[in-house]
């Protein structure tokens, strides 16, 4: 480490580090990449319900660069004219608990008269314990705490494809793992 400074102009700090011995290709990541889907999604049209626009349009960007087909809402009412116009092609509705105009619980039945079978993934930086009571749906299949990260969230979409049957409550026989800093998502049970 070398230290250069001078009164007036700064100081400037060297560190100079010995070369890795590996090369990126012998690094691994432990978590599965979000490429290596094990259910394929491609196809899959997703309602993304988020009004702040710095986390919708990047979200949907990048469901859109995995094959799904995305429709974007800001709020509760264009979520619900969006499900009126296209209900019968939504597949999945990643909904934002606290949003602007009807609530989560009025688009989720909204949803359900078109689409019954239709999968709704809840998302919100509030806990889960803490939004707990605010929808109770049989379309409902997980949570995702925000901020969360890309990967976790196509973990989420795969989860809620993947299920043989989905609750609608929220009752869960483990301990929640989403609580912390983790942002794993969580199977609603």
């Amino acid at each position: 480490m070398y230290l250069e400074g001078e009164l007036g102009k700064g100081t400037t700090f060297r560190v100079l580090l010995p070369c890795a011995e590996t090369t990126p290709a012998e690094i691994h990541d432990l978590r599965p990449s979000p490429d290596k889907l094990t259910h394929p999604l491609e196809g899959v049209t997703a309602l993304v319900e988020e009004d702040e626009a710095w986390l919708r349009e990047p979200v949907a960007t990048m469901l859109r660069k995995r094959g799904f087909g995305v429709l974007e809402a800001a709020d509760g009412f264009s979520a619900i004219d969006l499900l009126r116009a296209k209900g019968n092609q939504i597949d999945v509705i990643l909904l934002d608990i606290s949003i602007p105009g009807p609530s989560s619980r009025e688009i989720v039945a909204e949803a359900a008269k078109t689409r019954p079978d239709v999968r709704v993934i809840l998302t919100s930086a509030y806990s889960q314990e803490m939004i707990a009571d605010a929808v109770e749906a049989p379309q409902i299949s997980s949570f995702i705490r925000k901020p969360y990260e890309f990967g976790d969230l196509l973990q989420t979409f795969r989860d809620a494809f993947s299920s043989q049957d989905r609750w609608g409550t929220w009752a869960s026989e483990e301990p929640l793992k989403n609580s912390g800093s983790s942002h794993k998502p969580n199977r609603l049970r």
